[in-house]
């Protein structure tokens, strides 16, 4: 229960500071500059994906009840797997491409994170990649000339 309060106090943090960086961010100068975003474009990514991730920590606290305690061994020991296994990602990034690499570090690190159904690592770790590449494809290519 006293990791429930936290989180619950954490997310509700999070959502007051996400706002207040939102409300900054909407009084940034525009700039009319020809096929680039505006200075404001990557402050409100960051602002969305950060009250995304509140709110849904948010709804995680008070809609789900039961959270299992891990041992704190077991606990060390995937931090230190998952830190190596971000070390190794960020190496390979530049050697392989981002496609190809990024499936593997999601597939691992969903396994670390103790997701054991097979189908969701497999669906998820493809699909998020191919997501995530085709949205910034898509924003750079309105804004970068061809």
């Amino acid at each position: 229960m006293k990791m429930r309060k936290k989180n619950l106090i954490s997310s509700i943090a999070f959502l007051v500071v996400g706002i207040g960086y939102s409300y900054l961010t909407f009084w940034l100068p525009i700039r009319t500059l020809p096929n680039t975003p505006g200075p404001s474009f990557f402050p409100w990514v960051i602002a969305i994906c950060f009250l995304i991730l509140s709110i849904l920590l948010l709804c995680k606290n008070l809609f789900y009840k039961n959270e299992n305690e891990e041992d704190k061994e077991i606990f060390g020991e995937k931090i230190f797997t998952l830190i190596l296994l971000m070390f190794f990602y960020i190496l390979l990034l530049p050697i392989t491409g981002f496609l190809f690499i990024t499936p593997f570090f999601f597939a691992g690190f969903m396994y670390l994170t103790s997701e054991k159904r097979f189908f969701y690592i497999s669906i998820f770790s493809v699909s998020i990649p191919f997501f995530i590449f085709y949205l910034f494809q898509n924003i750079f290519s309105i804004y970068l000339p061809n």
